[in-house]
């Protein structure tokens, strides 16, 4: 498996491994930051500029696909990390 970092940058790393395996490692480095809103996809919340029915739209413009009838989940889990966290 190869997974493909896209950066505030703009440039692209890759890696292989597996995208569970990143996502847990993501998580022990920075619980609840980072989620997976789509098959293929891990997202930081820092990152996301709008969560639409058309998908989450990221700072560097790239909209990221969700799936149907989850809007509504994504969007309560953004706020809760956004404004409820500490710190």
């Amino acid at each position: 498996h190869t997974v493909v970092f896209h950066l505030k940058t703009g440039t692209c790393n890759e890696m292989r491994r597996s995208l569970s395996r990143v996502f847990e490692e993501l998580e022990r480095l920075s619980p609840t930051q980072f989620i997976q809103p789509y098959k293929g996809f891990i997202v930081n919340q820092r990152n996301i500029v709008t969560i639409e029915s058309s998908g989450i739209t990221m700072i560097c413009g790239a909209l990221i696909p969700i799936p149907r009838g989850s809007l509504r989940e994504l969007q309560s889990h953004y706020v809760e990390w956004r404004f409820g966290r500490k710190g």
